[in-house]
């Protein structure tokens, strides 16, 4: 009996390591399929960081574009709003130099006015002095028999107006 329980033995023994050989194949197998299927996923995940990178390096640059053209144009409007305000500040000075001579002209224009008026009540006063005095030359030649209808000779000149300047 001891040989039909070795081969038994034998046999038990046969088929363990035929089941751990197919279990180990099996394992193996599976190792395989899920190391295939890990590798698929690393190269998925490598492509997909590869696209990301290159999303990044895309949208850094375009960061860059966008940040050169916001300096230019802020260098471009920091000229022009220093131009205007040189303008600005130019006109300022003109319209206050208009102000003044506006305003010294002005003055000017009532100088002569009160200049104006007082030829004007000089020449007055110098019509009334004349024909007062015409008055009373005509009458004197009247007296004296003198035609008063002729012209006198050089009349008064001696005399000078002192609000005329003469």
């Amino acid at each position: 009996m001891e040989e039909l329980e070795k081969t038994v033995l034998e046999n038990t023994v046969v088929n363990c390591i035929r089941r751990l050989k197919a279990a180990v194949k099996d394992g193996e197998a599976v190792v395989a399929s899920e190391s295939e299927h890990a590798e698929r996923v690393v190269d998925s995940l490598r492509a997909n960081i590869d696209a990301l990178e290159a999303k990044v390096k895309v949208t850094e640059d375009a960061v860059h574009i966008k940040d050169s053209a916001s300096q230019r144009l802020e260098k471009t409007l920091t000229a022009q709003l220093t131009d205007l305000q040189s303008e600005m500040k130019q006109q300022e000075e003109s319209l206050e130099s208009r102000n003044s001579e506006i305003n010294d002209l002005k003055s000017k224009i009532d100088g002569l006015g009160k200049q104006i008026i007082q030829l004007q009540a000089a020449i007055q006063q110098a019509k009334a002095q004349t024909a007062a005095e015409a008055q009373r030359d005509r009458g004197r030649r009247t007296r004296q028999g003198v035609d008063p209808q002729r012209p006198r000779a050089e009349p008064y000149r001696h005399r000078q107006n002192p609000r005329l300047g003469k």
